[in-house]
């Protein structure tokens, strides 16, 4: 089932005391002609003035911790925040998001290390070091160490992506809620 909540302009729920379910149905007016507006909580575009939402997506999650080394590897995840269209798998390949159904997507992830570790993420297409989609690197600092990357792609039926990370040394994930990813088809 769906929920009806309103949002205003700037994309705030004006209903804050109703639940929202993954695919919550949106209205209002936005003042943009075009617009993207992403985060790992859902997507919004406005179409004719009108936000819509889109029914095709997942958002995964950690629940334990990913040991990352100072070569590029998935991260994985064995939790489900919400998967429409059995994009994630959480027993067979926990790192992936495979597109069932082709289309342009926005897809993001975010992972978080402790202190005083360089670290970096990277969305990676099909497997193929040569087909990294987007990445992002961060220094040494004496705070704990997040990376968030994301972008928009076209992809094909049975694409699939995965979230990696990647150290100066060694660290794990934080296993939680700061480490997720997840994709929203948008067209």
């Amino acid at each position: 089932s769906s929920s009806r909540c309103t949002i205003n302009t700037n994309f705030q729920n004006l209903n804050s005391d109703k639940a929202e379910t993954a695919s919550p149905t949106f209205t209002g007016t936005a003042r943009f002609s075009s617009i993207i507006a992403a985060s790992m909580t859902g997507i919004l575009r406005a179409d004719g003035g009108q936000v819509q939402p889109h029914d095709i997506s997942a958002r995964v999650y950690q629940s334990s911790v990913t040991a990352i080394t100072s070569a590029w590897g998935a991260i994985t995840f064995t939790n489900e925040h919400f998967d429409t269209d059995t994009m994630h798998n959480n027993s067979t390949n926990t790192g992936r998001l495979t597109f069932n159904t082709a289309g342009k997507y926005w897809v993001g992830g975010a992972s978080q290390v402790s202190p005083n570790t360089a670290f970096g993420v990277r969305i990676r297409l099909n497997g193929a070091n040569s087909s990294v989609l987007a990445s992002q690197k961060q220094g040494n600092s004496a705070a704990t160490e997040q990376a968030n990357v994301s972008t928009i792609y076209n992809f094909v039926a049975n694409d699939y992506i995965e979230l990696q990370g990647w150290v100066n040394n060694q660290a794990n994930t934080s296993g939680d809620l700061n480490t997720s990813f997840g994709a929203f088809k948008i067209d």
